[in-house]
């Protein structure tokens, strides 16, 4: 197992611990809830795992395509009272960049925190980097309305591109092969006690980096033309005139948060309660930029 295979393990166990104390009396609650990451898995294992189902697949370009995600689950509750006029200028997601689980994954660990912030009376959302933050402070969402904060646990999960991606396209795998990447994906979520989640499954799922709970798989275009400034509300990103023009600039987008509507926070995303995403190109999540950071609600 690599460093941060043995790094995470023991954190997801006391992790893991502390999330069931927290939510105790609320598991009927927590029911539609993505729970904690129960085992840390390394890549070598996801390795190990696609030999046993006979896939193809090089174990450079597996490994390469395995993602970091960092599943976020409810911690400790407090009570934040606040003037009406900081409750507007507050972030309603604050995570620290000292988390250890980020090992390994395209947005390196650090002092600091990143902040999720209203953009004003445009309706929009501000990420930024804080370099003064609490380094005691940990993970922390805060409600849309009113005050209060919740405390966030990260536990650490791999996750693969689904077998209709384009990277799996690449791949060139015939039929036996897609369907035994599927299978890979079924054992991989299985064997860390995770499940495979869709964004219609109604759900709550907050990530931080990996892939989204999306069956879709336009959010990377959709990101791109943003970018360009060619994004058309009402027009959905493959109908889009310029999608061929741009698609193969798609591939540099990274997920970098999954934000589910969530009463026991106080996030409701959109008129339908939608998932909030942010999208982040690789070179930028690698060097710190978060000015260009684009944000989808799905």
């Amino acid at each position: 197992m690599g460093d941060a295979g043995r790094t995470a393990r023991p954190l997801l166990g006391r992790r893991l611990a502390e999330v069931e104390r927290a939510l105790g009396a609320e598991e009927g609650e927590a029911a539609r809830c993505a729970r904690a990451v129960a085992n840390a898995v390394s890549p070598q294992r996801v390795v190990q795992l696609a030999r046993e189902l006979d896939l193809p697949v090089a174990e450079g370009t597996l490994t390469g395509m395995t993602r970091v995600s960092l599943a976020l689950t409810i911690g400790a509750r407090t009570r934040e009272p606040r003037s009406e006029g900081e409750r507007h200028e507050r972030a309603v997601l604050t995570l620290s960049l000292r988390e250890p689980l980020l090992a390994g994954s395209d947005l390196p660990s650090g002092a600091g925190a990143l902040r999720l912030t209203p953009a004003g009376a445009s309706g929009g959302w501000r990420l930024s980097a804080s370099a003064d933050a609490d380094p005691g402070a940990g993970h922390v969402a805060h409600p849309l309305v009113g005050a209060g904060a919740v405390g966030l646990l990260a536990s650490r999960e791999l996750v693969l591109p689904r077998q209709w991606s384009d990277e799996v396209g690449e791949l060139a795998l015939d039929e036996q092969g897609v369907h035994a990447w599927g299978r890979l994906r079924e054992r991989l979520a299985a064997e860390q006690e995770r499940e495979l989640f869709g964004e219609s499954d109604g759900v709550v799922s907050h990530r931080w980096l990996g892939l989204p709970d999306d069956r879709s798989g336009s959010m990377p275009l959709e990101c791109e033309l943003r970018a360009r400034g060619l994004f058309e509300h009402g027009v959905a990103p493959y109908a889009h005139e310029r999608d061929g023009e741009v698609d193969s600039e798609c591939s540099r987008w990274r997920m970098l948060l999954q934000l589910s509507a969530d009463p026991r926070i106080g996030w409701r995303w959109g008129e339908r309660g939608e998932r909030l995403y942010v999208w982040m190109t690789r070179e930028d999540m690698r060097e710190g930029r978060f000015d260009g950071a684009q944000v989808v609600l799905r």
